[in-house]
């Protein structure tokens, strides 16, 4: 697993339902009172066959070992439907055996920690910065309405 600082990550942000993917339950967890939820990679089945929401899912890379559709699938699914944070452990150095690559998470609107390579997250409250003229300056502003013609 990647130097991700779990503990960190815990003790910021109080998360409710974790939903952690990987091959082995993670060793660094067990002492925690968060409720997570363990599920293997290679027995996720279909994506359309995930159910629930997460405040937190984090994806090691026994998924992106997966034909590259269906791991691409199951991770926008995750990231569009289940999860309003989502963390992907992805190895710096990947092997052949990993369908999906660096640009695919890229292409999928993950960010890439810079502090910590080969971490991936997408955060559904920053995922977007708002554009400066999405404001009440500009819309719906009664001052200007018979001042100015669209």
């Amino acid at each position: 697993m990647p130097g991700i600082d779990l503990q960190r990550l815990f003790k910021q942000h109080a998360f409710e339902s974790v939903l952690w993917i990987s091959s082995e339950y993670p060793k660094g967890l067990k002492q925690h009172d968060n409720h997570i939820e363990y599920r293997c990679a290679s027995q996720l089945g279909a994506p359309e066959s995930l159910e629930g929401h997460w405040d937190l899912v984090v994806i090691e890379e026994e998924l992106l070992k997966l034909p590259r559709d269906r791991a691409i699938q199951t991770l926008s699914r995750l990231r569009d439907l289940h999860a309003r944070r989502l963390v992907v452990l992805f190895p710096q150095h990947p092997d052949d055996s990993h369908t999906v690559q660096h640009a695919d998470l890229i292409s999928l609107g993950l960010k890439a920690l810079e502090s910590q390579p080969g971490i991936f997250y997408h955060d559904l409250f920053d995922y977007k910065d708002t554009p400066d003229w999405l404001n009440s300056r500009f819309w719906a502003n009664p001052e200007n309405w018979d001042k100015f013609r669209w």
